[in-house]
């Protein structure tokens, strides 16, 4: 499944915060899908409804022998299978509401991004990396050094670390 991107609030070198919109697909179809399920839901309840009248309605005139007690059963099972219809079309809903959320990309949390390999417009599958997305809060630098240096680094040694893409900081 693939949907097209419709709005990136994001570029590489940006910062996010927790929680912030990275970016949006467009979500047209699945809100129809939503629309689609929630109507076979009602359809579902009118179903089950229209099933638990004629259940007691059989069973009012199965108490005076006017009608076979196979119609009777055959009402019961009618409920049943009306209800677990239900329940079926409300897990369906549930399933489409989840896929309309899955539409926006929320910031897990802060940090910067890396780089992006998505622009808006662009098609974007299930599962496609669309931006790498770096934590700021904690850093591993590698760095090479000369080994006559090597006796004066211990576990409470400071460095500071000067990046060019972040000046000042």
């Amino acid at each position: 499944m693939a949907d097209t991107l419709e709005h990136l609030g994001v570029d590489e070198g940006s910062t996010v915060e927790a929680g912030q919109e990275i970016l949006r697909l467009d979500a047209a179809i699945a809100e129809l899908e939503v629309a689609s399920a929630r109507a076979r839901v009602d359809e579902a309840v009118a179903r089950y409804e229209d099933a638990v009248r004629r259940k007691a309605e059989y069973q009012s005139l199965s108490k005076r022998n006017a009608v076979a007690s196979t119609s009777l059963d055959s009402a019961v099972a009618d409920e049943q299978a009306a209800r677990a219809a239900v329940s079926r079309q409300r897990a369906e809903l549930k399933r489409f509401e989840e896929l309309l959320s899955r539409h926006r990309l929320i910031a897990p949390f802060s940090g910067m991004v890396a780089s992006k390999s998505v622009e808006a417009g662009q098609w974007v599958k299930v599962d496609s990396q669309v931006v790498n997305l770096v934590a700021l809060d904690r850093v591993r630098v590698r760095a090479a050094l000369s080994q006559r240096y090597y006796r004066l680094i211990d576990s409470n040694t400071v460095a500071r670390v000067v990046f060019d893409a972040l000046p000042g900081e």
